[in-house]
């Protein structure tokens, strides 16, 4: 291939991996896989299995506790509006979320899950819904 083949490839790969849609669902993923070393993270770790109509607004224990620790944050938000920004503007703020949830783990780390064990202890062993360990 040749040089300005790449360039475009690498920018449309770059362009791709900084959507909102895939770093609000992959990226604080990534960031749980990352600290707890866990193979998988599903959408079932935050959000409950629906029968019949999924919500985003009903969450697992664990969900509630990571809601909790971010309350105020807005990250939802923020994400969404991620779209709207040019790519300086949208690095920084895609950054700033990961840096404040990367935090909100450490806080996480100490409460207890569901089965009494500390969260520190519970999501490397694979012991929340929604995770597999390594």
């Amino acid at each position: 291939m040749t040089r300005q083949m790449w360039q475009r490839l690498l920018v449309g790969m770059v362009t791709a991996s900084l959507t909102p849609a895939a770093f609000g669902h992959s990226q604080l993923g990534t960031g749980l896989k990352t600290r707890y070393a866990l193979r998988s993270v599903s959408c079932t770790a935050c959000h409950p299995k629906a029968k019949k109509e999924k919500t985003k607004d009903v969450l697992t224990p664990f969900g509630a506790d990571i809601a909790t620790i971010l309350k105020g944050k807005m990250v939802s938000q923020r994400i969404a509006a991620t779209k709207e920004m040019n790519r300086e503007d949208r690095t920084k703020t895609l950054e700033q979320i990961k840096r404040e949830y990367l935090e909100a783990l450490k806080q996480l780390d100490k409460m207890k899950a569901p089965n009494g064990k500390p969260y520190a202890e519970a999501l490397p062993a694979g012991e929340v819904e929604g995770t597999r360990p390594r």
